[in-house]
């Protein structure tokens, strides 16, 4: 092993060994003041959101980005757009429609739905589900940093010479770097956009439908993991390990805190602030 990787090596060996220790402190602190506790353990068969719900938002989801997002793309190639201008318009119009969309199924829909996926405890409190997001944030940060250096040593260890992809949602938001203008509204898109729309999708729509079957604990586990896989891409290589890996974890987060808070605002705000943290964490920390 050569002095470089030897260095790289013991760098993430000390990250594991401190983020390790400040996981530990912050997950035996959260549990003593019983942060970590949800009160209600069963399910709950009383919801009307049922499997025609979730196909009529996931198919909203797929038709706009597999059908109706390319054929905008093929048009803007057609365009006098240069650089990577076509590529962000294309982003920014997938997002937006998928946005556009679940706005207008919401408007249509039952109170009882809305508010099943929206605010299943009243009242409503802002000041409490942003206190329960940044505190879930501090408690869920240093454990996917853990996680993420001590599968850095391992590939270190096995596979030296192997250089990780990054993830999509990175590589777009690094192709958009040299354009102040672009760059804002696409860290907007990562920050507050795409936060609403897969939290509708995967907690507010498919926990509260696996909820009706299971108990808090395994709507959880599941729904986390079909958020980990769903963010999976071929594009991304072995880099598919970690980064599936580091969302299943944070995921695990963002149904907690849904469940405990009973507000999608509640995981909303933690998505966004993660999204924000790590924008920070790749353009100011490296």
């Amino acid at each position: 092993m050569n002095s470089f990787l030897a260095t790289d090596l013991w760098s993430n060996i000390i990250f594991v060994f401190v983020f390790g220790i400040i996981s530990i402190i912050s997950l035996v602190e959260a549990r003593k003041h019983n942060f970590l506790r949800i009160f209600h353990a069963q399910k709950n068969s009383s919801y009307s959101l049922s499997l025609i719900h979730a196909l009529i938002f996931f198919g909203a989801y797929f038709a706009t980005s597999f059908i109706i997002t390319p054929i905008f793309f093929r048009i803007l190639r057609l365009s006098s757009f240069q650089g990577n201008i076509p590529f962000f318009l294309g982003n920014f119009f997938n997002t937006m429609m998928i946005f556009s969309l679940f706005t207008l199924f919401f408007m249509r829909s039952k109170s009882n739905i809305r508010r099943e996926i929206w605010l299943k405890k009243s009242p409503f409190s802002l000041r409490k589900d942003l206190s329960a997001a940044i505190l879930c944030w501090i408690i869920a940060f240093p454990i996917i940093i853990f996680y993420n250096h001590l599968f850095e040593i391992f590939k270190l260890l096995l596979l030296p010479k192997t250089k990780l992809s990054e993830q999509i949602a990175v590589s777009f938001l690094k192709q958009m770097e040299h354009d102040i203008v672009i760059f804002i509204l696409a860290a907007f898109l990562i920050v507050c956009i795409v936060p609403i729309i897969e939290e509708v999708l995967f907690r507010g729509i498919f926990q509260t439908i696996l909820r009706k079957y299971l108990s808090p604990s395994y709507a959880i586990i599941f729904s986390s993991l079909f958020f980990a896989i769903f963010h999976y891409s071929p594009l991304q290589g072995i880099a598919n390990i970690i980064i599936i890996g580091s969302l299943f974890i944070f995921s695990l987060f963002l149904g907690f805190i849904y469940e405990k808070r009973g507000s999608l605002f509640s995981s909303i705000a933690l998505h966004g602030i993660f999204n924000f943290s790590t924008i920070i964490n790749l353009y100011f920390l490296n």
